[in-house]
């Protein structure tokens, strides 16, 4: 008799044993994919993600950099998929899908929809973890609705709320730079002379350019920017003039 209660013992030691290595190692594949992801690997990150959940597994980590991954590649309606999957777990989780599921909606342009998601986010959870960032990316979808008195009431709501906050560093820039307003970015160089020199030729045609300094990763860089318009419907007026001219750009914010 406790001879068959050491065998058994032994096996249930080995099969906690063996699940508790399963924990380690998917913990350690998890730590390897999110760090590939921070690295713009994304490619690797998603193997790693991609074979954890074929193996039917199912966690809430996991969906999440999944969710991530997608929008990194624009795939906004397959991360919105996943961001459903993911409010399942509820909690944390459930706040992580909702904001998720607004950002789909704001990368892809649809502002108005990202609009009404942020603002509901924003009284549905209002003790949320990440308040601040909801806060600044309705401040941001404010801004590319052309509705600035609005965005800076939100930005400036953010600092005296969250002043601790990486949010409300990057509000404060936005506060600082003062750029609300439209503005079609036709040209980024490393050197000041290719971008004083398209500025120059640009101008020639009557066109208000401007050449603005922007420090991106360590790097300084001189931006061609045509214009500051106070509606979208100016700024669009005049990026199809650019275009039929053989300028290419985008329209900023």
């Amino acid at each position: 008799m406790n001879k068959r209660f050491k065998i058994i013992g032994i096996l249930s030691a080995a099969v906690i044993l063996s699940n508790l290595l399963t924990v380690l190692s998917s913990a350690e594949d998890f730590n390897d994919a999110w760090a590939y992801f921070l690295k713009e690997r994304y490619n690797i990150s998603e193997r790693i993600v991609d074979r954890y959940l074929k193996s039917g597994e199912s966690s809430p980590e996991y969906l999440y950099l999944k969710s991530l991954l997608l929008i990194k590649r624009s795939r906004f309606e397959d991360a919105r998929i996943y961001c459903g999957k993911l409010s399942k777990f509820g909690g944390k989780w459930s706040e992580y899908a909702f904001l998720g599921q607004a950002d789909t909606f704001f990368l892809s342009g649809k502002f108005d929809d990202a609009d009404i998601l942020y603002n509901t986010f924003m009284e549905r959870f209002p003790r949320s973890e990440i308040i601040s960032d909801a806060m600044y990316k309705y401040g941001l979808c404010l801004r590319k609705q052309g509705r600035w008195e609005e965005a800076r009431e939100s930005f400036n709501l953010l600092i005296k709320r969250y002043p601790s906050s990486l949010s409300c560093s990057y509000a404060r820039r936005i506060l600082n730079e003062d750029e609300f307003y439209f503005t079609i970015q036709i040209g980024s160089f490393l050197n000041y002379d290719n971008a004083y020199n398209l500025s120059k030729r640009a101008a020639l045609k009557k066109f208000n350019t401007y050449v603005k300094k922007i420090v991106h990763k360590g790097r300084l860089y001189y931006r061609v920017r045509v214009g500051k318009f106070d509606s979208r419907s100016q700024v669009e007026s005049q990026f199809k003039k650019l275009i039929s001219l053989g300028y290419s750009g985008i329209i900023y914010p």
